[in-house]
C-alpha cells in the first residue's frame, strides 16, 4: 500500500516535520492516496485525527486534522495535555491502561473535541488526537439543559412537591418542596421509602410498593398520605404516579409523581359538614317549634271559640237584664203605671238607672273590644262620611244641649265616599263625641270637619274642653287608662272609649292620632281611606 508518510502528503497537501517508519495497523489502514474508490470511502468514515511522537511533534494527518486544530494547538490547555502525556511516555503502567485527555474549541458556528490517548503501532508508541465535531451533540445537550431547568423553574414554582422512585420504591429525586414541608433537605431523603416520611390514611397501603398497581406497573393514585411538618403538624396530601420505562428497551425504571396539598379541601370539606350538622339541628328545632306553634295555634283557637261562647253568653245573659233594668227604671221613673207612694223611691230609681247604664256602657265595650279582634267583624261598605258624621252628632244633641254646648258639621265637599264598615265607624264618631261632650265644660263648642285629599278621608272631632296632659297622651289608648286631671277622675266612665277607637280604627284600615293642650282642648283626627266611585277617586 505504500509510505503512509507519502500517502498523508497525497490526501492533505502538508509535509510533515518528521517521517517515521510507520508499519503494521497504521500502514494497513492508511488510505492509499489519489482519486480512488478507497481514498473517497476512507474519507467519509474516518474522522480528522493525527499522530504525535514522545517528542510532541506530529507525524502523521488526516482529514485537515493540523489546520483545524492550530488555534487549540497553541492554547496552554492543548500544550498541557500533550506535556502530561509525554511524560507517561515510559510509565508502564500505561501498559494496562490508556488514559485519555479531552478539549472542546469552537469554530465559528461549530463546536470540536479534540480527544487525545496512547496507541501503540509496530512497536512504538504514539499520542493519537481525533476531532469530533459536537456541534450537534452540544446543540442537544443545550436544549435538553434548558428543557430541564424550564422544569426545575416549574416545579419549584409549584405548590406541588414532585418525586421519582427506583424499581424497589425508594427515593432517587425529591424535590426541594418536600425538604422545606418537613424540614429535612432532599438529599438525606434519597434512597428512603414513602413509609419513612408519612403513612397512608386512606388505604392499608404500609409502603408505595407493597401496592397491586406497582406491580403492575400502572398508574398509582391519587391516595391520601399524611405528612408530619417540622414544627410537628400533620398536612394531608394526595400522591398520584405513573410508571417509568426505558425508552428504547422499555424496561421498568420506577415511578414519577407528584404530591399535592389537600388539608385546607379538607379542613373546608369539614366545615362544610360541620355547617350541615347544624343546619340539620336546627332544621329539627324548627320543626319542633313549628309542632309547638301548630299546638298553641289550635290551643289559642280552642281559647277563641271559647271565647267567642263566652262573649255570646255575657251578650245575652249581662245585656238583656240590663236593658230590662232600664227599661223598668224609666218607667217607674216616669210614673208611666201610676204615681209611686214614697218620692224617695224615685230617688232609688234614678240611682238605678244610671248605674244600669255605666255597667251595660261597661259591658258594651268590653264586647266590642274582644270582639274587634275578630276579622270577621269587619265587612267593609261604601259609606258617606259627611252622613255617618251627621248621624253621630244627632245621638249626642241631648247630651250637649243639657250642658249648653254648641255643636257643628263642616265639610269640604257635600259628599265623602269610605269604604268602611258602618256599625264600627259610628261606634268610633259616637265614643270620640261621648268623650268630647263629657270632657268639656258647660257653654263649650264641639266641632266636626271632614274634608279628604287624594286618596284619604278625614274627621276632625275637635272640642275647648279640659285637654289632655302631655305626659297621658299616649297612655290614654291603653284599656282602662284615663288622664291624672281631677276633673276626669271625677267623671263616670270605663275608661275603655279611646283603647276602643284606636282598635277599630286600626280594623278598618284607618288611623287615629290626639292633639291636645291641657285647658285649651283637643283633637281627635280619624284617617280613613277613600272609595272609588266610578272612575272617581273622592
Amino acid at each position: 500500500m505504500g509510505d503512509p508518510v507519502a500517502a498523508s502528503r497525497t490526501a492533505t497537501g502538508e509535509a510533515l516535520p518528521c517521517e517515521p517508519d510507520l508499519k503494521g495497523e497504521m500502514a494497513n489502514a492508511a488510505p492509499a492516496g489519489g482519486d480512488g474508490l478507497l481514498a473517497r470511502a476512507f474519507s467519509h468514515m474516518l474522522i480528522p485525527f493525527a499522530l504525535y511522537d514522545e517528542k510532541g511533534v506530529p507525524v502523521f494527518e488526516y482529514g485537515g486534522f493540523l489546520g483545524k486544530t492550530s488555534a487549540s494547538r497553541q492554547s496552554p490547555l492543548f500544550s498541557a495535555a500533550l506535556i502530561n502525556l509525554k511524560k507517561m511516555f515510559y510509565n508502564e503502567e500505561f501498559q494496562k491502561d490508556s488514559p485519555r485527555h479531552s478539549l472542546e474549541f469552537s469554530d465559528q458556528e461549530k463546536l470540536f473535541k479534540v480527544l487525545l490517548q496512547f496507541v501503540s503501532l509496530s512497536d512504538s508508541r504514539f499520542i493519537l488526537a481525533t476531532l469530533h465535531d459536537v456541534t450537534q451533540e452540544n446543540q442537544a445537550l443545550e436544549k435538553a439543559r434548558r428543557a430541564e431547568k424550564k422544569l426545575k423553574d416549574f416545579v419549584g414554582c409549584s405548590s406541588e412537591w414532585a418525586w421519582e422512585t427506583d424499581t424497589k420504591g425508594r427515593f432517587r429525586m425529591i424535590s426541594a418542596q418536600l425538604g422545606r414541608l418537613i424540614g429535612k433537605s432532599p438529599a438525606s431523603l434519597l434512597g428512603r421509602r414513602f413509609q419513612d416520611i408519612g403513612a397512608f390514611t386512606d388505604t392499608p397501603l404500609v409502603e408505595l410498593s407493597e401496592s397491586e398497581a406497582f406491580r403492575l406497573r400502572q398508574p398509582l393514585g391519587p391516595w391520601r398520605f399524611d405528612l408530619e411538618t417540622g414544627d410537628g403538624k400533620t398536612v394531608a396530601h394526595n400522591i398520584s404516579a405513573v410508571p417509568v420505562f426505558d425508552e428504547p428497551g422499555g424496561g421498568f425504571l420506577g415511578y414519577r409523581g407528584t404530591g399535592t396539598d389537600i388539608s385546607r379541601r379538607l379542613e373546608a370539606t369539614e366545615a362544610l359538614r360541620a355547617c350541615k350538622r347544624e343546619l340539620s339541628h336546627a332544621l329539627s328545632a324548627l320543626q319542633d317549634k313549628n309542632t309547638r306553634l301548630q299546638e298553641a295555634f289550635a290551643a289559642a283557637e280552642s281559647g277563641n271559640r271559647t271565647k267567642e261562647a263566652f262573649l255570646r253568653s255575657i251578650d245575652h245573659e249581662v245585656q238583656e237584664p240590663l236593658h230590662w233594668i232600664l227599661s223598668c227604671s224609666d218607667a217607674i221613673r216616669k210614673e208611666t203605671s201610676g204615681p209611686v207612694g214614697n218620692p224617695k223611691y224615685l230617688d232609688y230609681c234614678e240611682d238605678i238607672n244610671k248605674s244600669a247604664r255605666h255597667l251595660l256602657e261597661l259591658v258594651s265595650g268590653v264586647l266590642y273590644l274582644a270582639g274587634s279582634e275578630s276579622p270577621d267583624v269587619y265587612v267593609p261598605k261604601v259609606v258617606d262620611l259627611v252622613d255617618e258624621s251627621r248621624f253621630a252628632v244627632r245621638l249626642i244633641e241631648a247630651e250637649a244641649a243639657a250642658k249648653a254646648q254648641k255643636l257643628s258639621v263642616t265639610s269640604s265637599e257635600p259628599q265623602v265616599f269610605i269604604r268602611s264598615n258602618p256599625p264600627i265607624l259610628r261606634q268610633i264618631l259616637g265614643n270620640l263625641l261621648t268623650n268630647a261632650v263629657k270632657f268639656t265644660p258647660p257653654g263649650g263648642t264641639i266641632g266636626v270637619e271632614v274634608d279628604h285629599d287624594q286618596d284619604k278621608s278625614r274627621v276632625r272631632v275637635c272640642d275647648t274642653g279640659i285637654g289632655i296632659p302631655k305626659e297621658d297622651l299616649e297612655r290614654v289608648f291603653e284599656p282602662f287608662e284615663r288622664s291624672s286631671l281631677s276633673y276626669v277622675r271625677d267623671q263616670a266612665g270605663s275608661g275603655l272609649g279611646l283603647a276602643l277607637c284606636k282598635r277599630l280604627t286600626a280594623l278598618v284600615g284607618g288611623e287615629l292620632s290626639l292633639e291636645s293642650t291641657e285647658g285649651r282642648g283637643t283633637i281627635a283626627t280619624l284617617c280613613l281611606p277613600a272609595a272609588d266611585i266610578g272612575n272617581r277617586r273622592l
